[in-house]
């Protein structure tokens, strides 16, 4: 699967009401931090909707995402966690992300 298919797919998974998270890769249900591939996961942050999309570990589809984002952030981590982040914003990058990685054929 190509890093823009993937960064696409985490882009509409995030867009459900509810379905993005704040510092964990993802949250089950009753909130308690999980695996972003975990059975119970229901909501994820931006970094754990690409794992879990991604077909096997690859860091390659973070690396769009990085690309995209506010370099005032010294990690993805800490821009999807920062406080006046929005489920929206997460998204709109994603999608950018996705953007420049199949304009490059990636």
């Amino acid at each position: 699967m190509k890093d823009s298919e993937v960064l696409r797919r985490a882009a509409v998974r995030l867009s459900k009401q509810g379905a993005w998270t704040k510092g964990a890769f993802a949250r089950s249900e009753s909130g308690v931090g999980v695996a972003a591939k975990a059975e119970r996961a229901t909501c994820w942050c931006a970094i754990g909707a690409i794992r879990l999309e991604a077909p096997i570990a690859t860091f390659t589809a973070e690396k769009w995402l990085w690309r995209v984002i506010p370099k005032s952030y010294s990690t993805i981590y800490q821009w999807n966690d920062r406080p006046r982040q929005t489920q929206e914003g997460v998204v709109s990058a994603l999608e950018a992300a996705a953007n420049t990685a199949e304009f490059e054929g990636r």
